[in-house]
């Protein structure tokens, strides 16, 4: 199953964006983000990508080698006001939400889990151009919904996964 295409949109009422991964095969899979789980997500993708840069380039090349990915990325993007028809969902009806995630590089391949409110995870296996595409994404969805996290201080700790689900899921917010 190979992803074909990202949408996302910013659900004013729920204050979260919806990301829906559509696949080759016409299917679907549909995720809240909060603002937690987005500014985590930019911020961890951000520093496993310096990381993976540096262990190949120099510091300096790998600084411009990331701001060219991020670039082509945010073009290749198109913000359009239309709502495709609704795909086979594959994880049931409706959306859900996402309360953590990890990632880490496998090869070319980023491996990017997702922890559900109903205690599942959803692994997801992308190229690097197609990750830095949902990133980008989510990334200018969260300025529409201006949440103010896009001025954000990268942290460079993180090197192969981060973890973020919490203990109990009555503490999310």
């Amino acid at each position: 199953m190979a992803i074909q295409q990202f949408n996302a949109l910013w659900a004013k009422k729920e204050d979260r964006i919806k990301l829906s991964i559509i696949t080759s095969e016409d299917d679907c899979l549909k995720f809240w983000l909060t603002r937690f789980i987005v500014k985590s997500i930019i911020e961890s993708y951000d520093s496993l990508m310096k990381s993976k840069l540096r262990g190949l380039y120099d510091g300096q090349t790998s600084v411009l080698i990331q701001k060219i990915q991020k670039e082509k990325a945010e073009s290749n993007f198109i913000l359009s006001p239309t709502v495709l028809r609704d795909k086979k969902n594959l994880l049931g009806s409706g959306s859900l939400l996402v309360i953590g995630f990890d990632m880490i590089f496998q090869g070319d391949f980023l491996k990017f889990n997702l922890f559900l409110d109903n205690k599942k995870k959803v692994g997801v296996s992308m190229s690097t151009e197609q990750a830095d595409a949902m990133v980008a994404l989510i990334e200018k969805i969260s300025k529409t919904a201006d949440w103010n996290i896009q001025n954000l201080t990268r942290s460079e700790s993180v090197e192969n996964l981060i973890f973020l689900t919490p203990k109990n899921k009555e503490s999310l917010h």
